[in-house]
């Protein structure tokens, strides 16, 4: 996120949801911090833009900043995605209000919680990606906080794609913020895929019912229209549960 110093003790934080708004953080004279931000007014405890202040204030490099964020984001378990990490004050750019999806191709750091980053130890390989987006999340699963390289994508579809070119189990769906599972979405997609091949047997049936002539053929092509109508609907059905239970709605 970007931050600018208006006022000795008054800094303007970016929004990571709205590129054209923003967040009024004030250092009191008392020492306590105030944010106008909807999580500081109700919890009244300190939120990621006074963190992102503190952490901009306690570094004096471009590098240093950047750590001491990413290092708010991993206190907090949040996520974040941030554009060329290392040689520019990270922010989350206009091009990841435009992306919907989001897909890792490779980790390149992942540690226990707590963690405690220092500058001479965050290189990684982030000398060898300047020019690209990383990520980072808490995998509940494995209980570790990664940060790897992502691709970001407007098509789901483009996005399911590489995320089983790399291996990749979840993909991050910006507009709602949640993972979407690739097992469950390319399950759905042979489901919808054998839903696609049931109808078209359906209308087959259609196409050809006026031209037969005899009773049994008749009786035959409506047997088959009734067992893919069923098949159609238990298709259907196990959609329905697929995207409920996965989380895919």
């Amino acid at each position: 996120m970007n931050i600018k110093q208006t006022h000795k003790y008054r800094w303007e934080v970016d929004s990571e949801s709205d590129p054209h708004w923003g967040y009024e953080v004030v250092h009191k004279k008392d020492g306590s911090w105030y944010c106008n931000c909807e999580s500081y007014k109700w919890r009244t405890s300190e939120c990621k833009h006074i963190s992102a202040v503190k952490a901009f204030e306690a570094s004096d490099t471009i590098e240093k900043r950047n750590i001491a964020l990413i290092q708010a984001h991993m206190d907090k378990k949040e996520g974040f995605t941030y554009y060329n990490p290392l040689y520019r004050n990270l922010t989350t750019a206009n091009t990841l209000k435009t992306h919907q999806y989001v897909v890792a191709t490779k980790t390149i750091y992942a540690t226990e919680l707590p963690c405690k980053l220092g500058t001479g130890g965050f290189d990684w390989s982030l000398l060898n990606c300047k020019e690209c987006h990383i990520g980072g999340w808490y995998n509940e699963d494995r209980a570790m906080y990664e940060i790897e390289v992502v691709e970001l994508f407007n098509s789901l579809n483009l996005a399911l794609a590489h995320a089983q070119k790399h291996k990749q189990a979840y993909i991050w769906d910006n507009n709602n913020q949640k993972a979407l599972s690739v097992d469950v979405l390319t399950k759905l997609n042979q489901l919808e895929s054998l839903k696609k091949h049931e109808e078209a047997g359906m209308e087959y049936c259609r196409s050809l019912y006026p031209e037969l002539l005899t009773d049994t053929a008749k009786n035959a092509c409506v047997a088959l229209f009734d067992t893919h109508c069923k098949e159609i609907k238990a298709l259907n059905r196990r959609i329905e549960l697929l995207k409920r239970d996965g989380g895919v709605y």
